[in-house]
């Protein structure tokens, strides 16, 4: 395999880049390693352990959809998404700073795609930090076009957010 590229071999398989990396489904005791991640990562959306569990009881079967990177054993990453019929939105992603250019994050989106299209998603939505630069170019890169602007939208600090949007139907699954 050529150096350097992040090659997908099967569903949540192995991804291979200078580092190896699997993409899984989560589980239950990955909520600690997701704060941990969301603790070094000020510009994600900041979800508690009790929000997290909620997000989970709540929507369990219900068009939730987590994934973590998983990196010598250990979570290094993760996207929640929920899906409502033709719709899904991808409510928080984030990488620790150490992985982060490593193709884990576009890992992770391409396998949340595969998970969503067959549950027939044609539209997938997401709202980022304005002063977000990197994560707006990541998104852009990734087939995503702002399509508006909420003001105050983030807390902790105050932020307005750009709202994306990505076409998914008739993605391979």
């Amino acid at each position: 395999m050529p150096e350097g590229k992040a090659v997908a071999t099967e569903t949540h398989g192995a991804f291979e880049r200078d580092r190896a990396f699997r993409i899984r489904t989560f589980r239950t005791e990955d909520g600690p390693f997701i704060e941990a991640i969301l603790r070094a990562s000020p510009e994600a959306a900041q979800w508690s352990r009790e929000a997290l569990r909620d997000f989970l009881t709540s929507n369990a079967g219900a068009g939730a959809h987590i994934l973590v990177a998983e990196s010598s054993g250990k979570v290094t990453g993760f996207l929640m998404a929920l899906q409502v019929a033709e719709e899904a939105e991808i409510l928080n992603v984030a990488v620790i700073p150490e992985q982060r250019r490593s193709g884990q994050a576009t890992a992770l989106l391409g396998e949340t795609i595969k998970e969503l299209n067959p549950g027939g998603v044609k539209t997938l939505f997401l709202e980022v930090r304005e002063s977000n630069h990197a994560a707006i170019a990541f998104y852009r890169a990734n087939g995503f076009a702002a399509g508006g602007r909420r003001p105050a939208y983030y807390r902790e600090p105050e932020e307005a957010a750009i709202c994306m949007m990505r076409k998914v139907a008739g993605v391979p699954g």
